[in-house]
């Protein structure tokens, strides 16, 4: 991962050049895997700052998955027919498991280092997702999700896979208490910027995060999940 931060200076006048060099900064960061975090067009002349956050992941399963026990499985979305993939297999792994948690049962996959794992959480026939999605936001059921997991030797397949997201997160960091930064009527970036005056049309703040993981080995699978997974450091 590249945790440094980057503070520079650009034209004001020339966003479309600001926005081109935030996204080849990124880009380069993250192995050409996160592109245009920053649309065409999202910013204006009048932006003073500009805060990007990108957050890439990828590594390599502990134990890898072998090629050969690779095969062409169905594959059931939410919506739809089955369809055929390619499904990573394995028929004598150990891992660390939790059963009939809320409706599912959860298995970790530790990548190498050990510094991070990836959880798969797999309903049980005939719960819905949606279910599953408010049952974990319960109370403290997201931490007693990773509590108590029991260590055994399993039969395991998961689909090659690539994880993609992209979060705005204005809101959530007004939901936090960060509420001036995003009023032009109250947000005042003198201390930052060479203006001498507070300028009621000169802040607009664009904050993404994109995560891409994927953990097969050195190779990328587009192909996304219809049950929920979690990466935990």
């Amino acid at each position: 991962m590249y945790y440094s931060t980057q503070v520079s200076s650009h034209n004001q006048t020339d966003p479309l050049t600001t926005e081109q060099k935030i996204n080849d900064f990124i880009k380069n960061k993250t192995g050409g895997h996160i592109k245009d975090i920053v649309t065409s067009g999202s910013l204006s002349s009048g932006a003073e700052i500009v805060l990007a956050n990108a957050l890439y992941v990828f590594a390599a399963w502990k134990k890898p998955f072998k090629q050969r026990e690779t095969s062409k499985q169905n594959f059931y979305p939410t919506t739809g027919p089955a369809i055929q993939i390619d499904m990573l297999y394995d028929s004598f792994r150990k891992v660390r498991t939790k059963y009939n948690f809320y409706g599912a049962d959860m298995v970790e996959l530790p990548c190498t280092g050990d510094r991070y794992s990836m959880y798969f959480l797999v309903p049980k026939y005939g719960t819905p997702l949606a279910e599953l999605g408010k049952s974990l936001t319960t109370g403290n059921n997201s931490k007693e999700l990773f509590e108590d997991l029991t260590e055994e030797y399993v039969e395991f397949r998961v689909p090659r896979f690539q994880v993609e997201s992209t979060y705005e997160l204005s809101s959530v960091l007004k939901d936090l208490g960060v509420v001036k930064a995003f009023d032009s009527g109250q947000a005042d970036f003198r201390a930052l910027s060479k203006t001498s005056e507070k300028r009621n049309d000169s802040y607009q703040v664009t904050e993404q995060m994109r995560i891409w993981s994927a953990c097969y080995r050195n190779y990328e699978y587009p192909y996304s999940f219809t049950y929920p997974c979690f990466f935990k450091r």
